[in-house]
């Protein structure tokens, strides 16, 4: 098979997602305060951005860290209300100081992204996630980590220091850590290479769900890392990545159902449809990069295999 880059460019990065997947209730907060911003919460992550500002906005303006950091998601969304990142930033200042763990770590994600206004700064980004690691927060171990391993706190990548957040966030149960942990063990950075110890890590946070890690693990068995080359369960691993929405599954499924002759997937023109998918369901600079993967696959396959996969393609629309 002609050689692709089967594990993404970069791992890690934004884990705000809808910025309130995990709420906590806010010390002395009453439970009927406390259950009716749950269900603004709930009506914000339907889509419901009237209804659950309706019911935020005076729960946040009379104090509760929950309603709080919700509005500043909406803020940085634009859900109910025009984008506004200085809204952002002092509703979620006004959750975090309260000591509410989410609202730090989106206090780190803020600082880390920076916005027109409000350029980066790390080392605020750091002092945000340390608040809600302080809390046993989860994804704050893991941007911590990331942090420190692309070298945004120290003079080049401190990989010790990546790696003992990775583990804090690992036992903390974040499937992100465990998969960021294995690139590290994959990779070989600060320490040799251990590609089986890679490969239970993303077998580990595969079993929790995370697409990225049974990406990881389909490219471990498709190139034969720490374990036999298994085309088979490769194909699989990655249809159900491309199932929760990795396009870049959908770029290693390409490759594999063009190019793998003796499996019982093999179909070129099938092949040509997955890729254009993966490209349809990208954004940015990935987009880009998995449209020069399509052309390198589209020089191997007949006009009229291509003409097919684009037919098929277009039928999924």
């Amino acid at each position: 098979m002609l050689n692709h880059a089967a594990f993404p460019r970069r791992c890690g990065g934004r884990f705000l997602a809808a910025a309130v997947a995990v709420a906590l209730l806010v010390p002395g907060a009453s439970p009927s305060s406390a259950q009716t911003a749950e269900e603004g919460r709930a009506l914000y992550l339907e889509g419901d951005c009237d209804g659950a500002l309706a019911i935020l906005r005076p729960l946040a303006e009379a104090g509760d860290a929950n309603a709080q950091n919700v509005m500043g998601a909406a803020y940085d969304d634009g859900c109910g209300v025009e984008v506004d990142h200085a809204q952002t930033l002092d509703w979620w200042r006004k959750a975090a100081d309260q000591g509410f763990a989410r609202a730090q770590f989106n206090l780190g994600w803020f600082w880390e992204q920076g916005f027109e206004g409000f350029p980066v700064d790390y080392l605020q980004a750091r002092d945000w996630y340390l608040k809600a690691a302080e809390q046993d927060y989860p994804e704050a171990m893991t941007n911590l980590g990331r942090l420190y391993a692309d070298g945004r706190l120290t003079e080049g990548s401190d990989y010790e220091q990546a790696r003992a957040y990775y583990i804090r966030g690992r036992k903390l149960g974040s499937a992100q850590s465990i998969t960021n942990l294995a690139d590290l063990m994959r990779e070989g950075r600060g320490a040799p290479a251990d590609l089986e110890a890679a490969l239970r890590l993303y077998g580990e946070a595969a079993a929790m769900g995370l697409p990225i890690a049974l990406n990881n693990l389909g490219a471990m068995y498709e190139n034969g890392m720490g374990t036999e080359a298994d085309p088979v369960t490769a194909f699989y691993l990655y249809r159900l990545a491309q199932d929760a929405g990795y396009a870049h599954a959908s770029i290693n499924l390409a490759w594999l159902v063009a190019f793998e002759t003796d499996a019982h997937f093999y179909d070129p023109p099938y092949g040509h449809a997955l890729c254009q998918y993966g490209v349809a369901q990208a954004t940015g600079e990935s987009a880009a990069a998995y449209a020069a993967d399509c052309a390198e696959i589209d020089k191997w396959l007949t006009p009229e295999q291509i003409d097919e996969g684009q037919a098929l393609f277009e039928s999924w629309d």
